[in-house]
């Protein structure tokens, strides 16, 4: 599989969407913010796995990694940086080490930028 950069999300646009995930929990901020705040305690560790898998070559816990990633930025409103997990799972799932080069570090960004956000809304709620 190559290598799309259409498929990488820019780090200068909006890449959270708090309408998506206000939704979800019934416009309850509570639960808004235990959301958001898990989400901002599991990501690292999930990447760190992602990561590892890459080292190693071991495309299983890739696969996993970045599925579980994809999924929770889907639920919180992060399309574009699911869309970049998306990406790595599939081309972990296509064993290819090549693509992933770029993928990885793409789909690492897009969660850092996300994570920004997140804070930022986070500290304006407080």
């Amino acid at each position: 599989m190559r290598s799309h950069p259409s498929q990488v999300p820019s780090s200068t646009e909006s890449d959270f969407d708090e309408s998506v995930l206000l939704a979800q929990v019934g416009f309850d901020r509570v639960l808004f913010r235990v959301v958001l705040e898990t989400f901002r305690d599991e990501w690292p560790r999930r990447a760190r796995g992602l990561m590892e898998g890459v080292q190693v070559a071991d495309w299983d816990t890739v696969v996993r990694q970045a599925h579980t990633l994809k999924g929770s930025l889907r639920q919180i409103g992060a399309s574009r940086a699911a869309r970049a997990a998306e990406r790595v799972e599939h081309l972990a799932r296509a064993a290819d080490a090549a693509a992933l080069e770029e993928a990885v570090p793409a789909a690492e960004s897009a969660l850092s930028h996300v994570d920004a956000e997140i804070a930022e809304l986070l500290r304006n709620e407080a």
